[in-house]
């Protein structure tokens, strides 16, 4: 029962009367019912913005801001969130008195994957439509799946397709003179903003396939909690890593 209760209401017991306030160099936060918490984050701390989506709020066009500092949001009653769900217009209005050094613009011009993607998505697909084939076919012969799990398996096939492509029309990323933002998700959705002072290394990687298609995919490495600290970059027209690299 008292996860049952959590799950329902334990965030809005938690984040109860949340205020968030910018004051000099540092960010207030102010939240709680039973429990009141109170952090100062000094700016220059933030080292990355991370605009949140789920598939609801994707829906009803709703955003939620975090941000990624080391020592915040590690321990399950920390948190690291600046402005919970908000439209679009009331979300840049509020950001940007917050974190005015951002600029922030939902709509950058991100520039979207190379439909060539699509061709390394489609790879992997058959590579594991074919294992699950190999696998479905044996149990299948030894008489362990009905007909009904069969068609099952087929269509979690087509929610793999679905997944992929998702992700690419998902995927988006924009070099600004001062910052990286970064699209990724599939059903969900999420923006990730980081400046490149904030950045420590950025790892590139290709394979045959994606140096044929002279794409590449990588990890921007970033001071933050041991579980926030790496930003994957899908895969990307090669040029998009040399502009990158030459910025960090």
């Amino acid at each position: 029962f008292g996860s049952i209760f959590k799950n329902l209401f334990g965030d809005y017991i938690k984040y109860y009367n949340f205020k968030s306030l910018r004051k000099n160099d540092k960010i207030y936060l102010k939240y709680g019912l039973f429990t009141k918490s109170e952090y100062s984050i000094p700016v220059d701390r933030i080292n990355a913005i991370n605009i949140n989506q789920t598939i609801l709020s994707r829906i009803f066009n709703k955003y939620k801001v975090d941000i990624s500092v080391v020592g915040v949001g590690n321990d399950e009653d920390e948190v690291s969130q600046i402005i919970l769900f908000e439209s679009k217009d009331m979300l840049v209005e509020r950001f940007n008195l917050l974190l005015p050094e951002f600029n922030l613009k939902i709509d950058f011009n991100f520039e979207k994957q190379s439909k060539k993607t699509l061709l390394i998505s489609l790879i992997k697909s058959l590579i594991i439509m074919g294992i699950v084939d190999l696998i479905v076919f044996v149990i299948y012969e030894l008489n362990l799946f009905t007909n009904m799990q069969v068609i099952l398996i087929g269509n979690l096939v087509v929610f793999l397709l679905v997944f992929y492509i998702m992700k690419y029309k998902t995927a988006g990323i924009f070099l600004d003179d001062d910052f990286v933002s970064i699209v990724s998700g599939k059903f969900s959705k999420s923006i990730n903003i980081i400046k490149y002072k904030k950045i420590q290394y950025i790892k590139i990687l290709q394979g045959p396939i994606s140096k044929t298609l002279g794409l590449q995919h990588g990890t921007i490495h970033i001071l933050a909690g041991l579980l926030d600290n790496d930003r994957k970059i899908d895969y990307y027209n090669e040029s998009i890593f040399d502009k990158l690299s030459e910025k960090i």
